[in-house]
Formats: structure tokens, sequence, C-alpha cells
């Protein structure tokens, strides 16, 4: 039994590694074309989504389109899934998964700058007490700067039993048993090479690392710190961890999950890991966040985007936010994904368009975000 129960659990870890996406996108060799100083009418977009929906690729989504004057449009497609409320509309809330990451970045860079922290510091300086680091080739020597560019030799997850063991436990919401004295144990005991440089490799528990550590440095929680720096100056109503979302009077607008099979499925909640991806949102929130992105009129925003390091031929990263060079054009962005959605946001900064993408299913919507940014992008 115990086997069987093991087995399962690394099923589970295979899974969850696939769909908890990373901002990984493949190469697009097609022609550079001038770069849109404007998007599409809306007639076009919502043919572009309705082919979408129609093609079962999803259930339902919506796009922000944000302008280049900070005007934002709406257009959507399909259904929520939400028997009361099924229509879409930019106050449909979205879980948004790994873009959470990118909130992770922007709170490291505004404590940076306040002095609370500093890039090169090392986890073992900033970890909660209770928590005992090896003295040599330990994961406490790792600096913050590589947890945010995923440079810090960390594993895309706790490959433990542990993990996967928690994970069994809830197959359709996978995160939320695995509890944070158990992820800073994985750490604390996790061997590895500091005088080694390691590669820019996706790690979902790197970000989830920093995002508690930064909370645990600020005294508060994730979530109280986010809304704080973030949430309350863009004031982004609607978004926040979903367990805290579950429990308010907004459940009406929130979009049901579906897998890449069109099956309702459970949201994901977090014990471990969640800044890493346990953010939801509505379309006008993020629309509001974009702005801020591209406009810089959230602190230190322009900081977390400013490139730290290679990825691959086409991209680079800063804290957390990816910049993709190609068709004559620098997209700053990030995707995300959990068990039932999948989303992607991002904007030119040659062009000055943003550009949000949600969706309730499983099935990856990055080809939309990039292609309405710029058509030299192909639709899959």
């Amino acid at each position: 039994m115990k086997f069987s129960i093991y087995k399962r659990s690394l099923l589970v870890l295979v899974l969850v590694k696939s769909c908890f996406t990373g901002a990984q996108t493949a190469s697009n060799t097609s022609p550079t074309i001038a770069i849109p100083s404007e998007f599409p009418a809306d007639a076009i977009v919502r043919a572009m989504l309705d082919r979408r929906v129609a093609d079962k690729k999803s259930i339902g989504l919506i796009v922000a389109l944000i302008n280049r004057d900070g005007t934002v449009r709406f257009v959507s497609s399909g259904k929520s899934g939400q028997a009361t409320r099924m229509h879409i509309d930019a106050d449909t809330i979205f879980e948004i998964g790994s873009i959470t990451k990118t909130f992770t970045g922007i709170l490291l860079a505004q404590m940076v700058a306040a002095g609370d922290v500093a890039l090169d510091g090392k986890v073992r300086q900033y970890a909660p007490p209770q928590y005992k680091f090896r003295e040599t080739n330990s994961a406490g020597d790792i600096t913050l700067l590589q947890l945010a560019t995923h440079t810090s030799g960390l594993p895309r997850l706790p490959m433990s039993i542990a993990f996967a063991s928690a994970m069994a436990l809830d197959f359709d919401n996978p995160y939320k048993n695995y509890p944070l004295e158990a992820m800073w144990k994985f750490v604390a005991d996790k061997k590895i090479n500091s005088s080694k440089t390691y590669p820019s490799q996706y790690s979902n528990l790197g970000v989830g690392l920093l995002g508690d550590l930064l909370a645990h440095k600020a005294g508060l929680s994730y979530q109280a710190l986010v809304k704080q720096k973030i949430l309350d100056p863009l004031m982004m109503l609607d978004t926040a961890m979903g367990d805290v979302l579950l429990a308010a009077d907004v459940a009406s607008r929130l979009a049901i999950g579906h897998t890449d099979k069109l099956k309702p499925t459970a949201y994901w909640t977090f014990g471990a890991m969640g800044g890493a991806g346990g953010l939801r949102a509505s379309a006008r929130d993020m629309a509001r966040y974009i702005a801020a992105q591209k406009n810089g009129a959230l602190d230190d925003a322009v900081s977390a985007q400013a490139v730290r390091t290679k990825v691959n031929e086409n991209m680079e990263i800063g804290l957390t936010w990816m910049t993709i060079k190609r068709h004559g054009d620098e997209i700053v962005w990030h995707n995300g994904g959990t068990g039932g959605f999948r989303s992607f946001a991002g904007f030119s900064k040659l062009s000055g368009l943003g550009v949000v993408v949600l969706s309730n299913t499983a099935v990856g919507v990055d080809d939309i975000g990039e292609h309405l940014l710029n058509p030299a992008n192909k639709l899959n």
C-alpha cells in the first residue's frame, strides 16, 4: 500500500511540474514586421478568441488591451463556468499562477530600495531563526538575486517524499498540504555548491522561498505584504491569494477552472510557495498592474524589470520578469498556469502597448498575448 501511494505521489509530481507553468517560450522564426502602434479592432480580437473556444482550447477567456495612453479595452469569449454568473467580463476572477512571481520580484526590488534586504544577501541571513543550515555547500548561501533570476541551483520543486506525499493527499489541489515548515526544512538540508555558477533554470521552489523570506523579513504574511506594497497603491481590489478570495463575497465572480480536456477542476491553494503562484485576479486589476509596469507608476517596478542574466538565445530575466527579444521588439512578460487556468501578461517596450490574457482552461495562451503585441509572433 505504501509503495502504491509513493508511485501515485511521483505521478502527481510529474503532473504538477507540467501544469505549474514556467516562463519558457518556443523560438519563433517569423519575419520581422513593423511593430504596431495600436491594437486590432475588437471584432478582430473577438474572432480570435471565438476560434479558441470553438477549437475547444478554452471554455472562456478575456483579453485586456492596454493602449499607450493608458486606456483599456476588454474583449471576451466563452463562459466562466460559474452557474450564477456565466458571462465573462473585466471583473471575472481567474487564477493567474506564475504571474504571481512578478509580484514577488517587485517586492524584492522595493525592499532592496528601502534597505531592508540586499540582492547579494544570503538566504541564511533572512531565514526564520529556527531553521539551521549546513555550514558549507548549503542552500543557505544562495543570494536573493539568484532566487529571483532562477540561478540558485534549486530544483523546480522540492524533490522529496514529503512533498510528493503531501500532494497525493489532494490530487486536484496539490500544493495545499505542503506546509511552510516542510519547505524550509528541505532548503535547510539541501546541498548546493556555492562556488558554482548555475544557469537560469526555472524554479517554483526558489521564488516561493523568496516570497516567504520577504514576508518573514517584513513581519507580515505574503498576502498582507503584497496588499500593502502593490495591491492597495494600484487599487487592485479583486486580487488576493486563493484562500482569501474563496472566503470573501466574490465567489460568484470566480471563474471555474477546467483541464485541457475541458473538465471542471478544483482551485489551487498554497501552504508553501504561494509567492510562486498563489494569486487570483480580474482582468481589470491585471490591466492596472501592467499599465503600472510600463509607465513606471509603481515603486521600483522598473528596477524589477531590469535585465540581470540571460535565459536563452532570445530571452533574458530581471527580478522574475522575462524580456524576450525578437522581430525587432522587446516584450517584458510572464505567464502562469494552475490545474484549470492559464494566463499571460506583458508589454512591448517599443510600442508601449500592453496585454493581459486570462483563460479558465489549462491550455496555454502565450501565443495570443505575444501576437497581439506583435503580429510577427504567430498564433498556434
